[in-house]
């Protein structure tokens, strides 16, 4: 990979890692805005970005949200409960 490459590759990582963190500060433990909400309306505004990219597999917010429901209604069918918050 040649240096410029390199910097083009890291230049979007970076971009990307203060992108989440710009759209993530809101989010507090007490705040009822959470990432799932993030994501979803990624999902709902956006589906066919890219999510996120490793290694040769893409992933779009269609799919992401597609995946976590998925979990979800399995938990749901197992009568799994929430996890509580550890508390202090």
């Amino acid at each position: 990979m040649s240096l410029s490459d390199s910097i083009r590759r890291e230049t979007t990582y970076l971009s990307a890692v203060g992108r989440t963190l710009m759209r993530l500060r809101t989010v507090t433990p007490d705040s009822t805005h959470t990432i799932v909400d993030i994501v979803e309306r990624f999902a709902s505004e956006k589906p066919d970005n890219i999510a996120f990219l490793y290694l040769d597999r893409v992933v779009t917010y269609r799919a992401l949200d597609e995946g976590a429901n998925r979990y979800a209604h399995w938990a749901l069918d197992q009568e799994l409960e929430a996890a509580r918050p550890w508390c202090f």
